[in-house]
C-alpha cells in the first residue's frame, strides 16, 4: 500500500512532509468506490477483475513491504475478504452527485397508454400519466478513523495499513446491510411456504427430495414474479435468488437439477441466478426478486474525508461522510421462499 522507504524518509515535524502523508492516508482511506457495478454488460469482465481486487490488489506485492515483515505480512494478507456485491443485482443505482436534490422522487404512475390500430387519415390519442410521489431524502452517514501519532512516530505502518484496511471495510459493508436488510423487510403478504413433494407419496428418503422441494418453490415465486412483471410492465431479464449461506449449495443444486419422475420432470422454470451473503439475519429463507425497476439507490455525496490534529489525546483524527439512500419501492418485486417446514 505504501512506499516504506519513503515514508521513513518523511520529516513528520515538516508540515509539508505531514500533509503529504495525511493526504495519502485519506486516499487509501477512500480509494475504494462501491459504486462501480461489476455486473455492467459494458466491458463486463474487465470491471469486474477490477472490483473484486480493489482494495486488497494494493496489498499484494512483495515490494511494498520492508524485507524484515515479508512472509509475516504476505501471509497474513493471502486471502483478504471479498466485500459483497451481489445486492447490485437487484438495486439500480444513480450518481446524483452533481445534483442539487435533498432527496430522490419516486412516482408510483397509473397510466392507461395503449397501441391502437388508426385507420388512415385518423390520428393518435396522447395518455397522461397520474399517480403519487413520494419523496426519499438522503441519509447521511459517518464515522472516524484515530490515529495515534505514535503510530508515525514509531513507524507503525502495518498498524496503519490494518486500520485503512478496517475502515474501507466498514465503508463497503454499509450498503449491503441496508439492501439485504430492506429484502428482510417485506410484507408477509409475500411469503410463500415450502412447497410438499411431487408427489406427495415421495418418501424423504429420495436422493432428490430436498431439491425437488426447493425447486417447486423457487418455481412457484418464479411463476409469481413473471405474472407479476406482465402485470406492471417491467422486463424480467433473470431472477436473483439472494441466499443465506446455509441455503446457497442447495439452492445452486436444485436450480441445476433435472429430474424425472415418469412423465413429470422437476427442473428451473426461470433464469434462476443464485447468490450468497452472509447479511441475512434469517438463515431459513431465500428471496427471489425483479432486479431494479423501483429498486435502487442513489448517491448524492461520496465518502468526503477531512483531518485534524487533536493536541489533547495526541492524535490524528481523520472522520468521513456520505450521503446516499436505498429503497425498495415496490414490495411486490420480491418474494420471500421459506425452505424449512
Amino acid at each position: 500500500m505504501f512506499d516504506y522507504t519513503k515514508l521513513e524518509s518523511l520529516d513528520l515535524s515538516n508540515q509539508d512532509d505531514l500533509k503529504k502523508l495525511i493526504g495519502a492516508i485519506k486516499f487509501q482511506m477512500g480509494k475504494f468506490n462501491l459504486f462501480k457495478n461489476p455486473w455492467d454488460s459494458q466491458d463486463a469482465g474487465k470491471k469486474k477483475t477490477q472490483f473484486m481486487k480493489s482494495p486488497h490488489q494494493f496489498l499484494t506485492l512483495s515490494t511494498d513491504f520492508p524485507s524484515v515483515d515479508h512472509e509475516t505480512i504476505l501471509k497474513h494478507y493471502e486471502t483478504p475478504p471479498i466485500p459483497d456485491t451481489g445486492w447490485l443485482l437487484a438495486f439500480k443505482f444513480k450518481d446524483m452527485t452533481g445534483i442539487r436534490k435533498s432527496g430522490v422522487k419516486l412516482k408510483t404512475i397509473k397510466d392507461g397508454l395503449t397501441f391502437e390500430k388508426i385507420p388512415k387519415g385518423g390520428k393518435v390519442r396522447y395518455f397522461g400519466f397520474e399517480g403519487t410521489e413520494i419523496v426519499l431524502s438522503f441519509q447521511r452517514y459517518g464515522t472516524g478513523l484515530k490515529l495515534d501519532a505514535d503510530i508515525f512516530e514509531d513507524g507503525e505502518w502495518l498498524s496503519l495499513e490494518e486500520a485503512i484496511e478496517l475502515y474501507r471495510g466498514k465503508h463497503a459493508k454499509l450498503y449491503p446491510e441496508i439492501a439485504y436488510g430492506l429484502m428482510e423487510a417485506i410484507s408477509t403478504d409475500f411469503d410463500i411456504l415450502f412447497e410438499p413433494p411431487s408427489p406427495t407419496s415421495l418418501p424423504e428418503s429420495h436422493e432428490n427430495y430436498q431439491l425437488i422441494r426447493i425447486i417447486q418453490t423457487l418455481n412457484k415465486a418464479g411463476l409469481e414474479l413473471k405474472e407479476y412483471a406482465h402485470q406492471k410492465g417491467y422486463e424480467v431479464p433473470f431472477i436473483p435468488v439472494f441466499c443465506p449461506g446455509a441455503l446457497f449449495n442447495k439452492v445452486k443444486a436444485a436450480i441445476k437439477l433435472h429430474y424425472l419422475n415418469g412423465d413429470t420432470a422437476f427442473r428451473s422454470n426461470y433464469n434462476f441466478i443464485p447468490v450468497e451473503t452472509m447479511y441475512f439475519k434469517n438463515t431459513d429463507s431465500v428471496y427471489p426478486c425483479i432486479p431494479y425497476n423501483k429498486t435502487g439507490g442513489a448517491q448524492k455525496l461520496n465518502l468526503k474525508l477531512f483531518d485534524r490534529f487533536d493536541s489533547d489525546s495526541y492524535s490524528f483524527k481523520i472522520p468521513g461522510w456520505l450521503r446516499f439512500v436505498m429503497w425498495i419501492g415496490d414490495q411486490g418485486q420480491f418474494r420471500r421462499c421459506k425452505l424449512t417446514d
